[in-house]
């Protein structure tokens, strides 16, 4: 998982999926990139995102500290968007746990098969910022705009007219997650995880009969 971010893979996992947001040695710069990549899951289009934040149906909750107002949002784009559909990229920004500026901005259809730098120009807003809540997503999910051949790569974010960034805007920190889950059965764990919480179902040598027992 890329590292200070959540993402799609632990949705992805919990549906008994593989990974969505992928690191890449196809970087503009640098060693990685990120991947994310639409698809087919039980007959349903799933989406590939990360975020600095938690993703829910209203938008974005928690987030970073920010105390800025950027004048765009710029990026290394590379990305295959079908016809009838389009990315986004989800900007909140926050005070006191309350939005004062959200900004969905478009990634419009189409193909780009060689890193491009792409910029967008950020409205202005009323008052400062002490959060930031963000994301990019191979769909747009608020629209059901989605196809499993829908994919993104990013690289080298920048905000401009700042000096506040993001963390790991480059996508060369990635971490290992790990959780023990019994064979043949699904658990919450690495929703859990996402949320920066313990597991709630555990392996324990407290057993009846055998070895173990599920906690």
């Amino acid at each position: 998982n890329p590292k200070y971010m959540n993402s799609s893979n632990f949705e992805s996992f919990i549906r008994g999926g593989t990974p969505n947001a992928i690191k890449s040695t196809d970087a503009h710069e640098g060693s990685y990139a990120i991947k994310l990549q639409s698809g087919i899951r039980d007959e349903d289009t799933t989406f590939g995102y990360f975020v600095f934040g938690v993703g829910n149906d209203n938008g974005l909750e928690g987030g970073i500290p920010f105390t800025e107002k950027p004048d765009s949002f710029k990026a290394w784009f590379k990305y295959n968007i079908a016809a009838g559909t389009e990315g986004l990229v989800v900007i909140f920004f926050k005070k006191n746990s309350v939005p004062i500026s959200q900004q969905l901005l478009v990634i419009s259809p189409g193909t780009i098969n060689a890193w491009t730098e792409m910029s967008f120009k950020l409205d202005d807003f009323t008052g400062t910022p002490d959060t930031i809540a963000f994301g990019i997503v191979s769909a747009n999910p608020f629209n059901n705009m989605n196809d499993p051949a829908n994919w993104i790569m990013v690289d080298k974010m920048a905000f401009t007219g700042v000096t506040n960034q993001l963390p790991n805007s480059g996508f060369e920190e990635w971490v290992n997650v790990e959780t023990e889950e019994p064979d043949l059965w699904m658990t919450f764990n690495v929703m859990q995880l996402a949320l920066g919480q313990p597991n709630n179902v555990t392996k324990s040598t407290d057993a009846h009969s055998g070895t173990y027992s599920m906690s």
